[in-house]
C-alpha cells in the first residue's frame, strides 16, 4: 500500500486484512458582499456577472497504515467558530490592523495611492493575474513593492463591458480562487473527493508565490476565497501550526485540520484513539506506518496519539513542506509584511471564515441584511 491509498468502510472500525498483513494510511492522497461581519461567497453566473460590472451586491513508501472508516465521530466534530460578539470583535480588530497598515503606507509610498489597473482575459485568468502579480512594480532586487497591494485595483475583462465600481474586483477575486484549484494548473490538490485544496508538493514555486501574493491581497480588501483552499493555509501562514495544531497530547486539533482535506482519514485514524491495547496490536500497525521519521515500533494506548498526529502533520504539512513555504514567501513578499502575529490571534475556524467566508446564509441571516420601514397605516 501506498500514502494514497484508502480507507474502507465499517461501522465498526473493524480491521479488513491487506496485502503483507500491514495497512494503507487513510484516504486518497494523491467573493460576494458581507453578512454579519463575516465574507459571503457566491458562484459566478451570469447574473452575477452582471450585477458585478455595475459594484453590486513524493514516491510513497511501501506500507501505510490503514483502518476502517466509522460512522461520524465525536472527535472529528468541527470546531466551533468564536461567540458571534468576540468573532466580530477579532475581526474588526484585524480590520482595523490592516487599516492602519494601509493608512501608514499611502503617507510612505505615494505610488500606494493610485489605482491599480488590472486588465484580465477571462480565457485565461489565472496565468494573466499571476503574471500581472510577477510584473508589477518589482524592486531592483526582485520582490515587489510594499506599496503595491496597498493599492485599490480597477479591473477589466477584456472584451467584456462595464466599470469596476467594486463589483469587477470582486469578481475577479471569487474566479481566480475557484479555477487555480483545477487540476490543470498543477498548482493545487485534494487528498480526498471532497476535501479542501492544499497546494500539491510538486507545484511550481514561484508560481505559488505569486498565488501568496495574490492570496495576501484578498485577505487585505477582505474578499474571501471560498470553500475550496484548506484553511490549513493560513494556519501555517499564521506560524500556529507547530505550536497548537500539532501537539501529541492534542490529537484532536490535528485530526479536524486533516478531516477538512481528507475526511475519511481522518476518521479512520479518529478510530484508533478509542481502541484498546489489545485492539491496537490486533491492527498490526506501527508508528511508522504515519511517519517514516518514526521508529518501527507496534502501536499501543501510549503512542498512539503521537503517531495520529505525526500522520495528520505528514499529510498536511511535511510532504508539501516547500510548497507552503513558497506561498509564505509571497504572502509576507518575502518577509516585508507579515500578518502572522494577527492571523495567530484567531482560532482555526474563525480563520476559516476569514479565509472562505460563508458559503451559505440562511434565510433570517438574509432578512437581517435588510432594514424593514413601518408598515404605513392605512387611512
Amino acid at each position: 500500500s501506498s500514502r494514497g491509498d484508502s480507507g474502507g468502510g465499517t461501522g465498526s472500525g473493524a480491521m479488513a486484512p491487506a496485502a503483507g498483513g500491514k495497512r494503507a494510511a487513510g484516504a486518497g492522497e494523491g467573493g460576494g458582499g458581507n453578512v454579519g461581519g463575516v465574507g459571503v461567497v457566491s458562484d459566478h453566473s451570469e447574473a452575477s456577472a452582471a450585477a458585478s460590472t455595475s459594484g453590486a451586491a513524493s514516491s510513497p513508501p511501501a506500507k501505510r497504515a490503514r483502518v476502517e472508516a466509522a460512522e461520524p465521530h465525536p472527535l472529528l466534530s468541527a470546531e466551533s467558530p468564536s461567540e458571534p460578539l468576540e468573532l466580530n470583535a477579532k475581526l474588526l480588530a484585524l480590520r482595523q490592523h490592516i487599516e492602519v497598515q494601509r493608512e501608514a503606507a499611502r503617507r510612505e509610498y505615494k505610488s500606494a495611492r493610485a489605482d491599480w489597473k488590472l486588465p484580465v482575459v477571462r480565457s485565461r485568468l489565472v496565468s494573466n493575474v499571476l503574471d500581472l502579480f510577477g510584473s508589477a512594480n518589482p524592486r531592483k532586487d526582485g520582490t515587489p513593492s510594499p506599496a503595491l497591494h496597498w493599492r485599490n485595483t480597477v479591473v477589466t475583462f477584456v472584451g467584456e463591458p462595464g466599470v469596476d465600481e467594486g463589483g469587477l474586483t470582486a469578481d475577479l477575486h471569487s474566479s481566480f480562487w475557484r479555477e487555480v484549484l483545477k487540476p490543470e494548473h498543477g498548482l493545487f490538490e485534494q487528498l480526498a473527493e471532497g476535501g479542501a485544496y492544499l497546494p500539491r508538493a510538486n507545484a511550481d514555486k514561484e508560481r505559488l508565490s505569486l498565488v501568496g501574493r495574490f492570496l495576501l491581497k484578498s485577505v487585505l480588501d477582505d474578499h474571501p476565497t471560498g470553500p475550496g483552499p484548506s484553511s490549513f493555509l493560513l494556519e501555517f501562514l499564521s506560524g500556529a501550526h507547530e505550536t497548537r495544531a500539532f501537539r501529541d497530547s492534542h490529537p484532536t486539533y490535528a485530526l479536524q485540520l486533516l478531516a477538512s482535506a481528507d475526511p475519511v482519514c481522518a476518521q479512520s485514524w479518529s478510530n484508533l484513539l478509542r481502541l484498546t491495547d489489545d485492539e491496537l496490536a490486533t491492527t498490526m500497525l506501527a508508528l511508522d506506518d504515519f511517519d517514516d521519521a518514526l521508529p518501527d515500533e507496534p502501536l499501543s494506548r501510549a503512542n498512539v496519539s503521537r503517531a495520529v498526529v505525526a500522520g495528520c502533520r505528514r499529510k498536511l504539512l511535511t510532504d508539501r513542506f516547500a510548497s507552503l513555504d513558497a506561498l509564505r514567501d509571497g504572502f509576507t513578499l518575502g518577509g516585508k509584511l507579515d500578518l502572522g502575529l494577527q492571523l495567530a490571534q484567531h482560532r482555526n475556524a474563525d480563520l476559516a471564515l476569514l479565509l472562505q467566508g460563508k458559503a451559505a446564509i440562511s434565510a433570517q441571516e438574509m432578512l437581517d441584511c435588510f432594514e424593514w420601514g413601518e408598515t404605513p397605516a392605512r387611512g
